[in-house]
């Protein structure tokens, strides 16, 4: 039933959580076939094994990295993911439910699914978590969304999958867009206009849309899990209902409600 994809262990501490791992998958009985990412079988060809062997659930046991690596391959198949967070941000752990190991493999035991709405890159790149834009330097990017654009300079722009921002309506992507080196800027004045409030920090814009573009001058890159996955300009999508996943708190129901 279970196919676990272990990421490559970086040090002596990471065999020891793995080893704690499958002590923790043989106790709760949920023992499956567990393969490890290598020089000689990287992320995409283990998930295809599991997916050839007509495995149902596959688990990721690692980083952030890993999640967002395996989810990107399991669009538009029939499997469910698992999570078994090692050294992964807050965003991952908010969306299993779960912080450590333990509850992690319980969670996998008691098989609660959700199915979750995710933010894409054109053209196939999923996210759960966040993808960043950074300069060091104010930079200018016009933004694309709702039939609206804004121009803004940056030097961080944050893009937050719907899976992690609660909401009671449609899924959203959220962005947030920030200038470390100015007062009030151009885009809280659109804002302003837009939705008819103002903000707390003149140094921060916030947006929550379902579509959008955004594009610089020149290339600059995008990064989720501290890798370049894309370069500006970038169109962002939600892709409703586009993946199951078990967690320690839900049942399946539609979207991110």
């Amino acid at each position: 039933m279970y196919y676990y994809i272990l990421e490559q262990p970086k040090s002596d501490s990471s065999i020891s959580i793995q080893r704690k791992i499958k002590n923790l998958l043989a106790f709760y009985g949920i023992v499956g076939e567990i393969s490890r990412v290598s020089p000689a079988r990287n992320i995409e060809e283990l998930t295809e094994i599991a997916l050839a062997k007509q495995y149902n659930t596959i688990v990721a046991v690692g980083s952030d990295y890993l999640v967002n690596q395996i989810i990107s391959y399991l669009q538009n198949r029939e499997c469910i993911l698992g999570i078994i967070p090692i050294n992964t941000s807050p965003l991952i752990n908010k969306l299993i439910g779960s912080s450590n190991i333990k509850s992690a493999c319980l969670a996998l035991k008691e098989r609660k699914v959700k199915i979750i709405d995710l933010a894409y890159i054109s053209p196939n790149k999923y996210f759960s978590t966040v993808a960043t834009l950074s300069n060091s330097t104010p930079t200018l990017a016009t933004i694309y969304f709702d039939k609206c654009s804004t121009n803004v300079r940056f030097t961080n722009i944050s893009i937050y999958s719907p899976t992690i921002i609660d909401s009671n309506g449609e899924p959203q992507i959220y962005l947030n867009i920030q200038n470390s080196q100015e007062g009030p800027s151009t885009i809280n004045k659109t804002l302003n206009w837009l939705f008819g409030k103002s903000l707390k920090n003149n140094s921060k814009s916030y947006l929550r849309m379902k579509h959008l573009v955004i594009d610089t001058p020149e290339p600059i890159p995008v990064i989720i899990d501290n890798k370049i996955v894309a370069k500006t300009p970038v169109e962002i999508k939600i892709k409703k209902h586009a993946l199951k996943i078990i967690t320690s708190r839900a049942k399946i129901s539609g979207g991110n409600n």
